[in-house]
């Protein structure tokens, strides 16, 4: 029985880390969308045209920060892969973040090499 519920445990975590991992490349991603010259362009350029016109509280979530972005496409897309909130989302927080640090690690490597 306790080997199940090693299993079961080691399964979740599995099941977390590549949730974190998820979520850290879509947000990495749709920064890259905002360069310039890709698809989303225009739309960071409406958001820094709007930095001075609209609260900033409200730009960087939006995508102005990647952090922002990233703590709110994981608050809204936890309850629909894990069926609800329960405390594993604290970790995911941790996660994402390590996740996304990893991820842009990753980038400026290969982007000297």
């Amino acid at each position: 029985m306790d080997e199940i519920l090693q299993i079961a445990a080691e399964a979740k975590a599995v099941k977390l880390e590549l949730y974190c991992l998820t979520i850290a490349g879509l947000a990495s991603f749709l920064q890259e969308c905002y360069k310039p010259n890709m698809i989303l362009q225009k739309y960071k350029a409406f958001l820094l045209k709007s930095w001075d016109e609209r609260p900033r509280k409200i730009l960087k979530p939006l995508g102005l920060c990647i952090y922002c972005q990233l703590f709110w496409l994981n608050t809204i897309a936890y309850p629909f892969y894990f069926k609800g909130y329960d405390l594993n989302y604290i970790l995911t927080i941790g996660g994402t973040f390590a996740a996304v640090e990893l991820i842009r690690l990753i980038q400026n490597g290969s982007a000297k090499g």
